[in-house]
């Protein structure tokens, strides 16, 4: 074979962001520029960021593999962003969404059974969606469909508000909401109510005892 000829190699990961992926303008922070829930950093971008630790960038970001970032430091100037959590490396962003599901279902300790049964059916669906992707073209994605995307992927995080369950909602200084309580803040002791029965059976005697006829009582001698 002579020289020069042959297969060209395999584009890297830079080359097929910058050609396969989207444009978004993302806003900097102090642990870099996130997307889609992972953050993405480097050396050289931190030192960017001392010069403008507030400015938005143009990034590019391709969903078929959330290992890698670019992100626009000056006019055609790009510079890669490594994804910190290490999980997203190398995986897609339907990939990366089942294993948010996995994990917020791994949190709750009271669901054995549902989280072997979700495992098993995850594991479905990744094998499923992958073979999917691998033969559909999927919709290209845009600025607007990876915001709808990172705002379903919010369920799958903890927050203080949705730990708290219905029976612990509070009001703000830890007072059951609705409940009374004096000048200092101290709940009053609300008597139980009585069950309905007791309620019905002092109620019918209340009744009876009103409906009876008096007796009246004849003092002998009299005229009454």
């Amino acid at each position: 074979m002579a020289v020069g000829m042959g297969c060209r190699p395999v584009p890297g990961l830079r080359s097929m962001t910058h050609v396969f992926g989207t444009t978004l303008t993302r806003r900097a922070h102090g642990t870099g520029i996130r997307i889609m829930h992972a953050n993405y950093f480097s050396e050289d971008f931190a030192r960017v960021l001392l010069r403008s630790p507030t400015r938005a960038f143009r990034v590019r970001w391709w969903e078929e593999n959330m290992s890698e970032a670019q992100v626009e430091v000056e006019p055609r100037v790009w510079m890669p962003l490594e994804v910190m959590d290490a999980r997203a490396r190398g995986l897609s962003v339907d990939e990366w969404m089942l294993l948010l599901k996995r994990d917020d279902v791994a949190r709750n300790p009271e669901a054995a059974a549902i989280r072997r049964r979700a495992g098993e059916l995850i594991d479905e669906l990744v094998e499923d969606r992958i073979a999917t992707r691998r033969k559909l073209r999927r919709k290209i994605m845009t600025e607007e469909r990876l915001k709808q995307a990172e705002d379903r992927a919010l369920r799958h995080f903890s927050t203080p508000t949705t730990e708290i369950t219905s029976a612990e909602t509070h009001g703000l200084y830890g007072v059951p909401v609705g409940a009374d309580h004096d000048e200092d803040g101290v709940v009053r002791e609300v008597p139980a109510a009585e069950p309905a029965a007791e309620q019905k059976r002092k109620l019918t005697a209340n009744t009876a005892q009103r409906d009876r006829r008096r007796n009246t009582r004849w003092i002998p001698g009299t005229m009454e």
